[in-house]
């Protein structure tokens, strides 16, 4: 589901943008698939706008965290998290 933001008049209407990209792939160095799987991910504040690359659900668990899990898991692609937060007003 997409959420909207109106613009925060107060700083232009800008948004932080943090980027984070955690290696699973390139490190895959176990021997098989990883027995279980718990991933954890917080998005700062309660209005910040969570995006990421993720094969799986994503349960929503707080106003500000998000949890998945899985057994045998083999990852094909490396995670890739963007939290977008309104930028600080000016001044």
């Amino acid at each position: 589901m997409a959420e909207s933001k109106k613009a925060n008049p107060l700083n232009g209407g800008l948004l932080t943008a943090f980027s984070t990209d955690y290696i699973l792939v390139t490190g895959n160095n176990w021997k098989g698939p990883i027995g279980k799987f718990h991933l954890t991910v917080g998005k700062l504040k309660a209005d910040s706008i969570l995006s990421m690359c993720w094969d799986g659900e994503l349960k929503k668990t707080g106003p500000t965290t998000f949890e998945a899990m899985q057994e045998n898991f083999a990852p094909a692609r490396d995670i890739k998290l963007l939290v977008l937060t309104g930028a600080p007003p000016p001044g």
